[in-house]
């Protein structure tokens, strides 16, 4: 299935080297021929437990004497509505039945447990002590979601990050899924690249790389970033790349029926029928990349203020030596979807083992930051499902 969002092909530029019921029971009929009163109403069903990668939950169980609930509850977010009540039971030979249960479904369900895999609050700059290495930018402000302090990047006008503070990575307990969330505050006059392309801020590596692999040509490399079209339309953007993968030999070629030993993003072929990128990088060379486009979700109300930003991946299974098209893209900003993917190929039976390990904060504008501008990053988690 092809779900209704924009797509367009990963641009050139990835340069950085461095997501009831309730019823009731109808009473037996007396033997002397007279009906017995309707019956009571049956208890509320228990709730359907939500699924942490928002799949759909089971309806809840009937009350006593009822009929199953057929509301299950919302599918995509995480959470679960209460169910419906179920419908009247029947009485046997002509009793009356009695009325549908008064009581609801019971209360939604908890999410199945989630593991936390680090969370950063940025009250101070000490990283190593809380599991990052390389470079996470050090710039705090006192401008804070939650407690004292945020995270600063200031892009200056013609420079390509963070004020020259680089980038900082964060290990976590190898997984097939994985979820960010973080809070983001743009600046009023945040424009971003002023291209269509970049800026870079989030990436997902995986044990296939060495921990200080550069994001931009590895075994998979997955992307979010805000991008702004304007200064008064942005969007969040999900990309990958896994240009390692790609039978340099044969690109151009669709290699999807022939074999596994190919790329998923480009080059090879594109089995998830989306657009991609396949572009000569330097000395023949070739590169791929995928990016799939939310609709514009931000505007100028959503600058100078807080909002939450969520992401949740999940690599595809692997069956009969293939590939599945199964794998979960989904994205949710101030806790509304606006993107999702299910159908998503993000390894091959080549790399059956493939595991995300490995979170890259590194805010990047190829060409150079059009104006001065900055965001606040804050309470940030990253975790085994959504929270």
């Amino acid at each position: 299935m092809r779900n209704n969002y924009v797509e367009t092909g990963l641009i050139a530029g990835l340069t950085l080297a461095f997501f009831l019921a309730g019823c009731s029971n109808g009473d037996d009929e007396s033997t002397d021929g007279p009906k017995n009163p309707a019956g009571n109403g049956g208890s509320g069903g228990a709730g359907a437990d939500a699924n942490a990668d928002g799949t759909m939950p089971e309806a809840g169980a009937a009350g006593s004497g009822g009929k199953p609930a057929t509301d299950s509850g919302t599918t995509t977010d995480g959470e679960t509505d209460s169910g419906n009540g179920g419908e009247a039971g029947t009485a046997p030979d002509g009793g009356g039945g009695g009325a549908a249960g008064a009581g609801s479904g019971g209360a939604a369900g908890a999410s199945p447990e989630v593991t936390i895999y680090f969370t950063e609050e940025f009250e101070d700059a000490e990283y190593k002590t809380r599991g990052w290495y390389e470079s996470l930018p050090k710039t705090l402000s006192s401008d804070s979601h939650s407690g004292s302090h945020s995270l600063e990047c200031t892009y200056n006008k013609g420079q390509p990050d963070c004020s020259g503070q680089g980038a900082g990575r964060h290990l976590f307990p190898e997984t097939d899924a994985v979820y960010l969330g973080y809070w983001v505050k743009y600046s009023s006059d945040f424009v971003g690249s002023g291209k269509p392309y970049h800026p870079h801020e989030f990436y997902f590596l995986t044990n296939k790389d060495d921990k200080y692999e550069g994001p931009a040509f590895t075994h998979l490399t997955l992307y979010l970033e805000s991008h702004w079209e304007s200064a008064s339309a942005g969007a969040l953007w999900v990309g990958f790349q896994d240009g390692k993968n790609i039978d340099q030999s044969r690109r151009g070629e669709d290699l999807i029926a022939e074999t596994e030993n190919r790329a998923v993003a480009g080059c090879n072929g594109l089995p998830s029928g989306y657009s991609g990128s396949c572009y000569n990088a330097g000395s023949g060379v070739y590169v791929n990349g995928v990016t799939l486009a939310s609709p514009t979700v931000l505007t100028p109300q959503n600058k100078n203020d807080w909002n939450h930003v969520e992401y949740f991946a999940k690599l595809n299974s692997i069956s009969a030596g293939r590939g599945q098209p199964d794998g979960i893209l989904r994205v949710w900003v101030n806790g509304a979807m606006v993107f999702e993917r299910t159908n998503a190929i993000l390894r091959t039976a080549q790399h059956a083992d493939m595991k995300l390990n490995q979170l890259l904060f590194g805010p990047w504008i190829g060409d150079g930051s059009p104006i001065k501008q900055s965001f606040l990053i804050d309470d940030l988690v990253v975790a085994s499902g959504r929270p």
